[in-house]
């Protein structure tokens, strides 16, 4: 299992400005990479897109959502906290 700091409830900031809540990380079984409960990241804007709508909920793979930029610099940082933190089991 991986080890991570995300908060369930918590509002995080990406790189280009745009804010979401993580509402839960869950498992996805991919077939293409082999990885049988690999863990990803739900979560939802905060914003208004003209393309995708209001609140868009997104999947993205937990290390690839955690991952630094190619500066090393933060893809996403937390900027509040709601509820309670993901503890793995």
């Amino acid at each position: 299992m991986i080890k991570h700091d995300l908060v369930i409830g918590g509002i995080y900031q990406h790189y280009s400005a745009k804010q979401y809540k993580i509402l839960q990380v869950g498992y996805y079984f991919n077939k293409k990479t082999g990885v049988e409960l690999e863990p990803v990241v739900v979560y939802q804007a905060l914003y208004n897109d003209k393309n995708l709508g209001n609140n868009t909920i997104f999947i993205r793979p937990l290390e690839e959502f955690t991952k630094p930029l190619k500066d090393n610099s933060p893809r996403y940082i937390k900027i509040s906290s709601y509820t309670h933190k993901i503890s793995p089991k």
